[in-house]
């Protein structure tokens, strides 16, 4: 245990923890592009880069949930209070992740924004090893569902709960935001895409800071020319539209411009440029 002072933790450095949520398409992606790339460790599970393809800083491609689990204990490093050998996430976990992949040893020390894409895709890979554990199947050799969800959970909530506690970096989980029929309202609602419903509630609980990126549309007082649609930042909880959102650091509006560079840059009050 360590005693932190008020002085001393309010001298520090300290890095956002945020989820962005928004519809396919609108742009998720292409917000890694308003970081300072030489500063920014793109995780890549998604595979779908295409929009950042000049991005300049380092990408760590994924392409199984094995893969995904070692990168985030060679970046938050081991928890020493996980003693067992068969436990992820402790020194023998990250031992074993560091002769995978040694060239990543220093990474660290490299990047101040970690962006994940996607905690979506990153759910499917997750359900998939999950189907293919040992305990997955009943006695009787059929799929035993409530193992599967419950071991889904347990993982994603593990994993993001260590790249999570990454002390003075900006983590950003990136997701797709699904829209469904109330069927009570029979008004749209919004929640994360990904896999299990237990996973669902539990994940946003983890991070700080949780914000959808969708449309707005601009009335056009010409009838008869088409209203048009611009991008923004919902950031509070209470908002009209019922986004899911929250702001831990009450320094948000409940509007934003799309632009998550200032955004970070505001939350963890680090002047803008151009600021004196």
């Amino acid at each position: 245990m360590k005693i932190i002072s008020a002085e001393e933790r309010l001298g520090s450095d300290f890095g956002a923890k945020l989820m962005l949520l928004g519809e396919s398409g609108i742009g998720k992606t292409s917000q890694l592009l308003t970081l300072d790339q030489e500063k920014t460790l793109f995780v890549n599970i998604e595979a779908g880069d295409l929009s950042v393809r000049n991005f300049k800083g380092v990408t760590l491609e994924t392409e199984t949930w094995q893969d995904c689990k070692d990168i985030a204990v060679l970046l938050g490093g081991p928890n020493m209070s996980i003693t067992s050998e068969n436990l992820s996430y402790g020194q023998v976990h990250y031992d074993n992740a560091l002769k995978r992949f040694p060239n990543l040893k220093d990474i660290n020390s490299t990047y101040d924004n970690l962006f994940v894409d996607s905690i979506s895709v990153a759910s499917r890979l997750c359900f998939s090893w999950c189907e293919q554990q040992p305990d997955a199947e009943t006695k009787g050799g059929l799929p035993n569902t409530l193992k599967i969800y419950g071991k889904l959970k347990t993982e994603l909530v593990q994993w993001a709960t260590h790249l999570q506690h990454i002390k003075n970096k900006n983590v950003i989980f990136v997701g797709l935001l699904d829209t469904y029929k109330d069927d009570v309202t029979q008004k749209d609602s919004y929640q994360i895409q990904m896999d299990g419903s237990g996973a669902k509630l539990a994940i946003p609980g983890i991070v700080d800071e949780m914000i959808s990126y969708v449309w707005k549309p601009i009335n056009n007082l010409d009838p008869e020319k088409p209203t048009s649609k611009q991008r923004m930042f919902v950031c509070q909880t209470d908002n009209p539209w019922d986004y899911p959102c929250k702001d831990r650091s009450g320094l948000l509006n409940q509007i934003e411009e799309p632009h998550l560079g200032n955004l970070l840059n505001k939350i963890t009050q680090k002047k803008l440029k151009g600021d004196k």
